[in-house]
């Protein structure tokens, strides 16, 4: 009970919460953008009082998935993503015929 008045107080720790449940490549997209997320809190709070932060990091919201979902995750582009090629990768080849 007293770590969820906790996670209640501190967003942070919620936020980081959430994140250990999701793989590295999503938590590092995510981590980043916890003011962003947080501020989308703020706006939704005024519509809904009694939402708590770490309920709205899990549930859908009326503009789209959850905050930190797998479908938000896979809506951005590879590079955004942190998706890139590096040395170790080998370049697409086209062979013209």
């Amino acid at each position: 009970m007293a770590f969820e008045s906790f996670l209640q107080t501190q967003p942070r720790a919620a936020f980081e919460q959430a994140l250990g449940g999701l793989d590295q490549p999503q938590s590092r997209f995510f981590r980043p953008r916890f003011n962003q997320i947080y501020n989308r809190f703020l706006a939704e709070l005024p519509n809904q009082p009694t939402l708590q932060f770490s309920d709205f990091l899990e549930s859908p919201t009326d503009t789209g998935p959850a905050p930190l979902s797998r479908g938000r995750f896979l809506g951005f582009s590879p590079f955004l993503r942190g998706e890139r090629q590096n040395i170790l990768t080998p370049r697409a080849r086209f062979l013209n015929f």
